[in-house]
């Protein structure tokens, strides 16, 4: 019978038919002419932290005219929110939406680097970017930015004390303790181990529980790792800690000086 022509005759007759058809026979992703859009594996996709895409979420929120309103309502000491443009701050708050959080502090390090002024209350002229001439206080730069409270001032504080990138140890200075481990030179031997010993000193211990206590008795910042403090000169934080212990009992050399309480 006809079709009998095609029934091959043997096994191995008939696993060669097979391997010249699985032969023929590629990948779905290598059939261009199925869709038209497959021509390769799929690509694995990089998938996103939990912590990231929470930041991402933030960013989308602050970037909207609502957010934007609601921040400006709030108002500064100053008033210098209300001179802002909802246009301008909108697109400033884009700008640092599709940044990634690297991106932004460095985008701030280096604003403080070149708008250095020491006539400013802060020693860094805070304006728009779109005019130099409008000055900003803090809150207002913050609002132009779409930054968490206190993250200028916080900027600002690195500053002074010389953290230029992210590793405090690399991009500052480099304390005696560490020097001492990492073999980082600079620092004398006599003076980095005082300083090493010194976390064992009944003065070191005192500065230690004051400033842990301090740090329990505040609340995190929305948005932020940061812990929320109200602005007080270094000059007054230490009294307080200082006359805290002589009212606990402390004689006065069992209280940490000035120099050892801000290393701690």
């Amino acid at each position: 019978m006809p079709w009998m022509l095609h029934v091959p005759e043997t096994a191995s007759e008939l696993l060669g038919r097979m391997s010249q058809v699985l032969d023929a026979e590629a990948p779905i992703w290598d059939l261009s002419g199925s869709s038209g859009t497959l021509h390769g594996p799929p690509e694995k996709k990089k998938r996103k932290s939990a912590e990231a895409i929470q930041m991402s979420d933030r960013w989308r929120r602050k970037a909207s005219r609502e957010s934007i309103i609601f921040d400006m309502g709030n108002g500064c000491h100053c008033g210098c929110v209300y001179t802002l443009n909802i246009a301008a701050v909108l697109e400033m708050r884009e700008e640092h939406m599709r940044q990634d959080q690297a991106e932004r502090r460095a985008f701030m390090r280096a604003y403080i680097s070149d708008n250095i002024e020491p006539s400013s209350n802060v020693g860094v002229a805070l304006h728009t970017l779109e005019d130099v001439n409008r000055k900003l206080c803090v809150t207002g730069f913050d609002v132009y930015h779409g930054w968490a409270k206190s993250w200028t001032y916080k900027y600002l504080r690195d500053h002074k004390a010389g953290i230029t990138q992210d590793d405090p140890n690399w991009g500052g200075d480099r304390s005696a303790s560490s020097a001492l481990i990492s073999g980082v030179s600079g620092v004398s031997g006599a003076s980095s181990c005082s300083l090493v010993d010194d976390a064992d000193s009944v003065k070191y211990m005192s500065a230690f529980g004051w400033l842990k206590g301090l740090r329990e008795d505040t609340e995190i910042m929305p948005n932020t790792r940061e812990r929320q403090l109200d602005y007080i000169e270094i000059g007054e934080l230490y009294k307080e800690y200082a006359q805290d212990d002589k009212d606990a009992g402390s004689t006065d050399d069992s209280i940490a000086s000035r120099t050892l309480w801000q290393r701690v």
